[in-house]
């Protein structure tokens, strides 16, 4: 019986997350809750068949598994961490429920995971994950152009310890801009460069600075523009990686100092 009610609740689930769906990782924790009624009507529905598993078979650790993605989905947080816990107790070795429970416990008790006895950071090392694992996450969708996807990656390598800071800001530049948002994009990518600190790699860095370059230049903030230019060209100038990106910087450089000269001319007039 136990068994019974337990597949029953596995199908309705997977009719709200299909079997093979990788988005967000797999992860029903790291995703967005629930808000179709239908859907969340489903979820209710599985969650009364595991709890009839549960009393079936109380060592059963998979329903309470899926009781806890369930949760999750419905954005019941607390109660998806109890049924991690309870998994984790029954099976210790088995990676799943902590990796899920890290999300569900950034999501009780944000922004850092932190509640009153466990948090996010313990409970992801237990199953053995490393802030690198997530950034190598991060980075394959960042590659893919799923910048929310690779933005929550980022913040949970942040969490375990990586300097991220400006990378997370430079990856809310590219999320907001992907969705036409461009006033905020624009905050955040200045965010990023000026805090000049956890960027995950050089690339990222210099597209960072050119971008920040650029936006001042469309904005005639031709003092602005010049510090960036200037510097990019001592950050870069000894670099063998970007000496073909020189000429272009001397040249947005020597158009910026024109428009400087040519204010200075009508302000002197």
């Amino acid at each position: 019986m136990a068994l019974y009610y337990q597949s029953q609740a596995g199908r309705l689930l997977a009719q709200v997350i299909p079997v093979g769906d990788n988005d967000y990782g797999g992860f029903a924790c790291l995703r967005p809750f629930i808000e179709d009624p239908d859907q969340r009507y489903l979820l209710k529905q599985a969650l009364g068949y595991l709890s009839k598993a549960q009393a079936f078979a109380p060592n059963q650790a998979h329903s309470y598994y899926l009781a806890g993605r369930s949760n999750c989905l419905l954005g019941d947080y607390e109660g998806a961490v109890t049924a991690f816990q309870r998994f984790a107790e029954l099976r210790p070795q088995n990676p799943s429920a902590y990796l899920e429970m890290g999300f569900a416990l950034v999501n009780a008790c944000p922004p850092n995971g932190k509640c009153a006895n466990i948090n996010a950071y313990d409970t992801w090392r237990k199953a053995g994950v490393t802030a690198e694992q997530f950034l190598e996450m991060a980075d394959a969708e960042r590659r893919k152009e799923n910048y929310a996807e690779a933005l929550l990656w980022y913040q949970s390598a942040q969490r375990m310890g990586r300097e991220l800071r400006s990378t997370i800001a430079y990856l809310r530049f590219l999320t907001l801009q992907k969705a036409g948002d461009t006033v905020n994009a624009d905050k955040a990518l200045q965010s990023a460069v000026e805090m000049d600190r956890g960027w995950v790699d050089e690339g990222m860095r210099f597209d960072g600075y050119y971008l920040l370059g650029k936006l001042y230049t469309d904005q005639q903030d031709w003092k602005h523009a010049e510090k960036i230019y200037r510097k990019m060209i001592s950050d870069y100038a000894a670099s063998d990686s970007y000496s073909s990106k020189l000429p272009e910087l001397y040249q947005l450089l020597e158009n910026v100092l024109a428009n400087i000269g040519l204010q200075k001319v009508k302000t002197d007039k």
